[in-house]
């Protein structure tokens, strides 16, 4: 074999080997998004419509634990509404910062110019990777402590 096919079929297989590389790669991270991201994205949505309606039912109290999440949710659904993840698996999926203090947050961020709120996370405490659109969690939170209103 002359030294230029070598040549030719070394380059073949190394780039074989990139586009397999590549294509598992790609594979795995879409398999990263359809088994942890979109679970956890539906998660932090479903964790911040019921703290929420927690809030509104309890004049703007924040909720103490899941439990306070479980009547939100119960309540939800006893009025027809939809849950885009079941209650009983966001302790798994989100954490929440169950000492945040609203009225304390709005006294020094009411001008919109603190620090931003890390109240709903991954379980380990992170930024989440993938949220809907309209839908990250702590936006919706805050946007409802400052306006009085909920996100449609």
């Amino acid at each position: 074999m002359t030294r230029r096919k070598r040549t030719v079929v070394a380059l073949t297989g190394v780039l074989s080997i990139l586009v397999i590389a590549t294509v598992c790669w790609a594979a795995f991270r879409l398999d990263r998004v359809v088994k942890v991201g979109i679970p956890e994205a539906y998660a932090a949505w479903t964790t911040a419509d019921l703290i929420i309606d927690h809030m509104q039912a309890h004049d703007g109290a924040w909720p103490a634990g899941w439990p306070h999440l479980d009547v939100a949710a119960t309540q939800r659904l006893h009025n027809g509404d939809a849950l885009r993840c079941d209650p009983q698996d966001l302790p798994e999926l989100v954490s929440v910062d169950w000492g945040f203090n609203p009225a304390a947050w709005i006294a020094t961020n009411s001008q919109g110019t603190g620090v931003a709120a890390r109240i709903i996370t991954r379980t380990d405490g992170r930024a989440f990777r993938t949220v809907w659109h309209g839908a990250e969690p702590n936006e919706m939170i805050v946007e409802y402590l400052l306006t009085g209103k909920r996100r449609q």
